[in-house]
């Protein structure tokens, strides 16, 4: 496997070392690889990893539900990371990371240099195209006598209010998070950040408890498919709360950084463990303290979004530590117009292979810039 020399560059000697003196010493006692994975266990890619990593390896895997393969087992010496990311905190949490005043700019010369794009901040399109499903709710709301007057009705208001502002909403109006902020209390109380679940979401707009369970379980047809209201409309109305995010998927990230602060999976994690956990994270890469963390000796990845910045994120460190040269593995769907794709990530050192077994070229097509 080939290691990322190139990326190293000669800024290494600018940035300041912690002490890694004990993540060394602890890997050659252990005589064990520390690995993390963030790509599609396919067939292939287990055969890969036998061959250039083994079965001794201390291995974590970020394992969101797309990169299981059915019929494909997975070692049972692989721990999975599959930690909730939803929500404006969490997101916000993940970008700090990479944003953080003390390390933009840090970050951004080297997500330059390894050709990483660190994702914008912009408004979600494809939400404000969902988010008049939450207009059947309504609909629902009004035929109930308890929404006929009083705080239920005023909620139905206020719903539709928010409903109607963010579908219309232009990008052009909301330039930061200060703004998409100041946008959003025009319709809700301040605090609406921790009222996201399905079970809370309705109260931002003064929705009575009861009315807001009863609405959420009331049945509905869509198109002939049996379904309820907090599938078809309220998930859509919690989601377009993040509806100003940063754009793409950061599961990777955050998985990646649990993996290197817990020794084991968390069993059970609120969103504010993640927050928390997240934050405090971002506080020691600004502080350059990186002692007494889990960091990966080889980095296994499928080029989406959420990947490269778990790549850039343990190249940062290892630049921060001089740590020896990071080992990456690259999982690349076989379509012909990723060639490009594999020679850059080759010429950064990494073990490129081609896997007709993984099945996210779009995905990575758009990360690239690809046709």
């Amino acid at each position: 496997m080939g290691c990322a020399a190139s990326v190293r560059g000669q800024s290494q000697q600018a940035v300041a070392p912690a002490d890694s003196k004990s993540r060394s010493e602890t890997n050659a006692a252990s005589g064990k690889l520390q690995v993390f994975c963030c790509n599609q266990h396919t067939q292939l890619f287990q055969e890969k990893f036998r061959d250039h990593i083994g079965l001794n390896a201390n291995t974590k895997a970020s394992m969101p539900p797309f990169n299981i393969v059915k019929d494909v087992p997975i070692p049972d010496n692989i721990m999975h990371f599959g930690m909730p990311v939803f929500g404006p905190n969490i997101l916000n949490s993940i970008m700090a990371i990479f944003l953080s005043p003390d390390t933009t700019g840090s970050f951004h010369d080297l997500a330059v240099e390894m050709g990483i794009n660190i994702p914008p901040y912009a408004l979600d399109g494809f939400l404000q195209k969902k988010v008049p499903r939450v207009k059947a709710l309504l609909d629902v709301a009004r035929n109930r006598q308890d929404c006929a007057e009083g705080p239920n009705a005023d909620a139905v208001t206020k719903c539709e209010r928010w409903v109607d502002a963010f579908q219309n909403l232009s990008g052009d109006k909301i330039a930061n998070l200060t703004e998409w902020h100041s946008f959003v209390e025009q319709y809700v109380p301040n605090g609406w950040q921790h009222k996201l679940h399905y079970d809370l979401v309705l109260s931002n707009f003064g929705f009575e408890d009861e009315t807001a369970k009863e609405l959420g379980q009331h049945v509905y047809d869509d198109d002939g498919k049996p379904t309820n209201l907090q599938h078809y409309s309220l998930r859509w109305l919690a989601k377009s709360f993040s509806g100003y995010g940063p754009v793409g998927c950061l599961t990777d990230v955050a998985n990646l950084v649990f993996a290197m602060v817990h020794d084991t999976p968390p069993s059970q994690v609120s969103e504010s463990d993640v927050v928390a956990c997240l934050q405090a994270f971002s506080k020691r890469v600004q502080d350059g303290d990186f002692n007494g963390l889990w960091i990966p000796d080889v980095l296994t990845v499928d080029c989406e979004l959420d990947d490269m910045l778990a790549w850039l994120l343990v190249e940062y460190i290892y630049r921060h530590t001089k740590q020896p040269s990071l080992k990456v593995l690259v999982q690349l769907p076989t379509d012909p117009a990723l060639n490009s794709v594999a020679e850059k990530l080759g010429a950064l050192g990494a073990e490129v292979f081609r896997d007709g077994g993984s099945r996210n070229a779009e995905a990575v097509k758009g990360n690239f810039g690809v046709k």
